[in-house]
């Protein structure tokens, strides 16, 4: 057991080392990346059957060297202060009462959010909700008609855009990992012989 533990802390030694020398001979940080990528990679392929514990964790490493140095951090002003929360999508600037949408980067060169109507406020999005017919409105005889669907309330205000744009990338998001993980899971069955 002690060999083995010996075994694998020369083995990160040595990588670490390759890694190092590897990216002295580059120069961007694009280019580092897709080295570091590629020696993982090779890790990934080069566990054995008798290390396979190893295996999951070294899958999930590029993940999560993306979600700790790539994505926002909170800290304890952040997680206290509500006024912090402005830069989520859909939430209300407290002052302007102003909407935080997200938007398509092609629109991102003439974007005004100050520009009047470009960004849905609040108070306007309430008296278009306001606005809306009813669904279950009483007929001239006095039963209730029911409409066959109901469209959600926020389909039918100016914030409708908005979320489609955000439900598009969202959707686009998932397809994108769903299909990095599916080639991954059948690049790493067949390489391992498994099919």
């Amino acid at each position: 057991m002690l060999q083995e533990k010996n075994d694998f802390l020369n083995l990160k030694f040595l990588r670490r080392q390759t890694l190092r020398e590897l990216f002295s001979q580059l120069t961007t940080s694009a280019e580092r990346w897709a080295a570091f990528k590629q020696h993982t990679d090779a890790m990934i392929n080069s566990v054995t059957s008798s290390t396979k514990y190893r295996k999951s964790t070294y899958t999930t490493l590029i993940d999560e060297i993306m979600f700790e140095y790539c994505y926002p951090r909170l800290d304890a002003n952040v997680t206290k202060g509500m006024n912090h929360l402005l830069k989520s999508p859909f939430s209300i600037h407290p002052k302007t009462g102003r909407v935080s949408i997200p938007i398509h980067l092609d629109s991102l060169g003439y974007f005004d959010p100050c520009k009047e109507g470009s960004v849905p406020k609040l108070n306007e999005l309430c008296q278009q909700v306001e606005q809306l017919p009813k669904q279950n409105q009483q007929s001239e005889d006095g039963s209730n008609e029911k409409t066959a669907t109901k469209q959600k309330d926020y389909n039918q205000t100016s914030l409708k855009p908005f979320i489609d744009i955000f439900a598009r990338f969202v959707q686009q998001s998932q397809t994108s990992k769903q299909n990095e993980t599916l080639a991954k899971s059948d690049l790493n069955t067949m390489l391992s012989g498994e099919i």
